[in-house]
């Protein structure tokens, strides 16, 4: 069996199921009644997980394309951003000096706000770092052991704008300093670790209360455990599966309901807008590494527990 005519790239699946189904048609035609119905209902039954695969496939890809396409706003951006990072800079410098001769209350004054200016240019600075990492150089990543915590902190600090607003204490003090996950790349490490977090901020947010996300590491043997347990709605266990899968972001119309009433209407661009890829990109990602990501059931009073594991 051949195609016999050059086929588009979006159009080989289904021309080569066409060809299939013509083919097995065509054998099947030669067997009795009873074999010739079972044979067809199997090949329409695959044929049909692969369309829907397909289908799955190519409406991932166009997200995709459309994010990639975002790159070069990207850049622009990073460059406005160090702009601004200069004028700060300068800011900073001429407080300072204005602060020496002027009376002590306006000065300590003048000097807390150069503090604050410290804080906003580190932040930005941080960002611009990770920014550029995931984008810009992540093709030219190679897979090695990254000591963890770091990086940890360095993804929860990305959302300290939108845990000071909504209160959220994330505790990540049980993870161990010198624990080591990998190989992977530091781009592929902050693209989990930023999509597990907005996905239990959004959690605890939507539930309201005491608003809180943990983490831990511990390693058994050469498997690196690590956990992300939040206090927000919780997962129904029929769901554990479907949530990885990709465009499935709210299976149980919950999560997005709650956030509605409770999130601030600029900060959604922060935790994300529901694109149902956060999951399905983590789980890929880890595979792709020999690791996994799995919910399990919650314990000691959590809602929801996320477990990655690492060989």
């Amino acid at each position: 069996m051949q195609l016999k005519q050059p086929i588009p790239s979006s159009q080989v699946v289904t021309a080569a199921i066409h060809a299939v189904e013509a083919e097995v048609k065509s054998v099947a035609n030669q067997l009795a009644t009873t074999e010739r119905q079972q044979v067809l209902r199997s090949v329409r039954t695959a044929t049909e997980a692969i369309e829907k695969h397909e289908e799955s496939s190519q409406e991932e890809l166009r997200h995709l394309r459309l994010v990639a396409s975002t790159s070069t706003l990207l850049l622009i951006f990073s460059h406005e951003v160090k702009s601004l990072l200069t004028w700060l800079e300068e800011v900073s410098i001429t407080l300072n000096r204005v602060g020496r001769t002027i009376p002590k209350r306006e000065s300590e004054r003048l000097l807390e706000i150069e503090k604050q200016f410290s804080s906003v240019k580190q932040r930005f600075l941080d960002l611009l770092s990770m920014t550029s990492l995931l984008s810009v150089k992540s093709s030219e990543s190679r897979a090695e052991k990254l000591t963890f915590k770091p990086r940890l902190e360095r993804a929860v600090a990305c959302f300290n704008l939108i845990t000071r607003t909504y209160d959220i204490d994330v505790d990540i003090k049980s993870v161990p300093e010198t624990v080591q996950v990998g190989p992977i790349t530091e781009a592929e490490l902050y693209a989990v670790l930023l999509n597990v977090l907005s996905n239990a901020i959004k959690s605890v947010i939507a539930k309201g209360g005491a608003r809180r996300v943990f983490f831990t590491a511990e390693r058994s043997g050469r498997v690196l455990s690590i956990h992300v347990r939040d206090s927000g709605l919780g997962i129904p266990p029929t769901y554990y599966e479907q949530v990885f899968a990709p465009f499935v972001a709210d299976p149980d119309n919950r999560l997005y309901r709650a956030l509605q009433n409770k999130l601030n209407p600029e900060d959604e661009y922060i935790v994300g807008i529901g694109s149902g890829l956060g999951l399905s990109i983590v789980k890929e990602i880890l595979a792709y590494r020999g690791g996994e990501a799995r919910f399990v059931p919650p314990v000691n009073g959590w809602k929801a527990d996320l477990e990655i594991t690492f060989p």
